[in-house]
């Protein structure tokens, strides 16, 4: 068994997989196996793991049908021989310290999962030297409300920042046919871990490409972020955690608001903004049952559900703005 196993779904990163796979191979711990899964990409990306495989044995390739990054990681985990599990895009890298941080920092806490930080990019950085990174660790559920509730720059949901112990993918697959289908399993493994090891070394780096899944124009698919709070919700009332169950469904309605408006400005799509204008009124009574909602708190909800009032309130304030003046 490796240490690590690192998962590397593909699709369509010929300009970018060589920066991404190059990170991995120059990792300063150098005990692990990278699995790189060509999801059916059209370009010559499918070649290229091929190559990366003939020059070092680490590297073990998957070949399947274009089938999503969900099931392209479920191929993965199927087959990783590793004690922890690390996760990346192929148009994203990472800083060469990467997983012997995170790896020190798992098994000094005795950690289920371990947590870096990251940093968004446009280009290639400089890789600072991280010596003697201070670390912390939590209960799970406390990290994630540390995450949510104090505002920290952690992403809870993501999982190219972490690397995970194998047991908790047990029982645990990414949901096929979605986007955002880590957001859908991440927050489980992180609030069931007994204890999250967490630094603040940024190791990961997020490269933003508009050609991505979640960077595309708008779509019909990027509702599946509802989907994935709409799951969340019902998890955390049946742990009986009212704090994130308050949180988050103050999420739900900022998230419905802000699709609603998406799907009317980007798309034509009647049925769906029927649907996600139901979802939202039925949230915004719910929600105004325990804190208030007005339009200087909410212009978005009100904006949307009582139009003829925002309407006469936005020009009265402007006449009166003017008066002032």
């Amino acid at each position: 068994m490796y240490p690590l196993s690192i998962i590397v779904p593909v699709y369509n990163a010929e300009a970018y997989l060589d920066r991404c796979v190059q990170s991995i191979l120059a990792q300063t711990m150098p005990d692990f196996e990278l699995i790189l899964v060509d999801d059916g990409s059209p370009d010559r990306c499918g070649e290229m793991c091929d190559a990366y495989a003939k020059t070092d044995p680490r590297i073990r390739v998957i070949h399947q049908t274009n089938a999503g990054q969900a099931a392209a990681r479920n191929r993965a985990l199927d087959i990783a021989q590793g004690e922890y599990f690390g996760f990346a895009d192929s148009d994203d890298f990472i800083h060469p310290q990467t997983f012997e941080i995170l790896l020190k920092n798992a098994r000094k806490h005795k950690a289920q999962i371990s947590v870096g930080g990251y940093q968004p990019v446009t280009g290639l950085v400089n890789h600072p030297t991280w010596n003697d990174v201070p670390s912390r660790s939590w209960n799970g559920a406390e990290f994630l409300r540390h995450c949510l509730i104090d505002g920290v720059d952690k992403k809870p949901w993501v999982l190219w920042d972490k690397i995970f112990h194998r047991d908790c993918f047990r029982t645990l697959r990414f949901p096929e046919g979605r986007i955002f289908e880590d957001n859908a399993v991440v927050y489980r493994m992180l609030y069931e871990a007994e204890i999250v090891a967490d630094c603040d070394a940024k190791l990961y780096y997020y490269f933003f490409n508009e050609d991505s899944t979640v960077n595309q124009s708008f779509k019909l698919k990027h509702l599946d972020w509802l989907k994935v709070l709409e799951e969340m919700i019902p998890y955390f009332e049946e742990k009986r955690d009212q704090i994130l169950v308050d949180k988050l469904n103050k999420s739900y309605l900022f998230a419905l608001a802000d699709l609603y408006r998406k799907v009317r400005t980007h798309l034509r799509e009647p049925a769906a903004l029927a649907e996600l204008k139901g979802k939202l009124k039925k949230q915004y009574q719910l929600e105004k049952k325990k804190y208030p909602i007005t339009i200087q708190t909410h212009p978005n909800v009100i904006e949307i559900l009582h139009p003829g009032y925002a309407k006469c309130y936005w020009t009265v304030r402007g006449i009166l703005t003017r008066f002032k003046k």
